[in-house]
């Protein structure tokens, strides 16, 4: 029998991750192969062939690639794509590849910054919640997942959110001098690296973009419009 085991673990706590689910191909054969990690963070696929019998009785050992297709709950994806044989000059019962892959934790940057000077803002408090559809329309699910307050580089959230997952960023209290920012509906991409959608009917949005991945979502704030007084 010839197995291929997978063990997932977090960077940041050394621990198994369970739900991080991988596709496995032959590259010989195009044969296409799923699994996803349990409880403890690892995944055994059985059953798959070592390779291909020669005439000569040797075996020419098939090639195989493995890439990690959808992370755990707040980690990112493991973006490396591995390649491995199995070693057929074995004369075993069972033969095993082992694969160890660590994720680190998901990332997102967040700032607000002044419509006129593009400089960021300091001191606007700000909710993170995740959201739920409801009636062809997104609202804020529950309480909220983290709460902070912007400084010069603004916030970072580390472990707070996950891929393929919508959210709504809201400006609870906005900086002095400022008004609040509207409502933001953001959705973090299938790796967990970024953020993938965003939309905001109200607001100005900056968006810092590499490789087609969101990095960081900042929220333009602009002062109140002054109305002449008259005397």
């Amino acid at each position: 029998m010839e197995l291929w085991k997978s063990i997932k673990k977090a960077s940041d706590t050394n621990e198994g991750l369970e739900n991080a689910r991988f596709k496995v191909i032959n590259k010989d054969t195009g044969v296409v192969w799923y699994m996803t990690t349990g409880t403890e963070g690892s995944a055994v696929l059985k059953g798959l062939p070592v390779g291909e019998v020669q005439t000569n009785g040797t075996i020419k050992a098939y090639t195989y690639t493995v890439e990690e297709i959808s992370p755990p709950d707040f980690y990112q994806i493991a973006e490396n794509i591995k390649k491995f044989q199995f070693d057929g000059t074995k004369n075993a019962s069972e033969v095993l590849y082992h694969y160890e892959i660590y994720n680190d934790p998901t990332k997102i940057l967040f700032k607000k910054t002044d419509f006129e000077t593009g400089m960021a803002v300091e001191g606007a408090e700000i909710a993170v919640y995740k959201a739920v559809a409801a009636n062809g329309k997104y609202e804020k699910n529950g309480e909220a997942i983290a709460t902070a307050v912007s400084e010069s580089n603004g916030f970072t959230l580390t472990k707070k959110l996950s891929a393929g997952q919508v959210y709504i960023m809201e400006e609870l209290k906005a900086p002095a001098g400022y008004v609040l920012s509207a409502p933001v509906i953001f959705t973090i991409n299938h790796s967990g690296t970024g953020i993938l959608n965003v939309s905001n009917d109200f607001s100005v949005l900056k968006l810092a973009s590499e490789n087609g991945t969101i990095e960081a979502l900042t929220i333009t704030g602009r002062v109140p419009v002054k109305k002449p007084t008259l005397s």
